[in-house]
């Protein structure tokens, strides 16, 4: 049971480390479309603009697509799902253990934003999760 619960944060710690590198190619893309769009060769230059014109079409059309759906808000489309979405949440919060679920999400979001901000050793992570792990499992043997 342990390795398992080591194995899942080893994956989370995989999936950060990943967005982190995806975030990292994309800036390196974006500047080197900049950079040849200012000082590439004619081909690059060309490349480039056709590039930019197709990423200000897909920007356009999610701006439209937005619009679209606010709309389709504002004349109540979503209501039935909305109201659905609330019941739900209510019904959660009136549960006898929803302060400690919602203390526990905050501990978990807490925990990873530590991480993140000041690169905590994983040792202290891995500790600090299967404390909250331990109130999880503590919380389920109740209800």
């Amino acid at each position: 049971m342990k390795l398992e619960r080591l194995c899942i944060f080893n994956a989370k710690i995989k999936a950060i480390m990943l967005g982190r590198l995806i975030k990292w190619v994309l800036i390196i893309i974006i500047g080197i479309l900049v950079y040849n769009y200012f000082y590439g060769t004619e081909e690059e230059k060309q490349q480039t603009a056709k590039i930019f014109n197709q990423t200000r079409a897909v920007g356009e059309s999610i701006v439209g697509f937005v619009s679209d759906e606010t709309q389709k808000v504002k004349d109540g489309k979503y209501n039935d799902v909305i109201d659905n979405i609330t019941d739900f949440v209510e019904k959660l919060k009136s549960d006898e253990n929803a302060q400690e679920v919602e203390a526990i999400q905050s501990d978990l979001q807490d925990a990873q934003e530590k991480y993140r901000a000041t690169d905590q050793s994983r040792d202290s992570l891995e500790i600090r999760l299967q404390e909250i792990l331990n109130r999880v499992e503590a919380l389920k043997k109740e209800g």
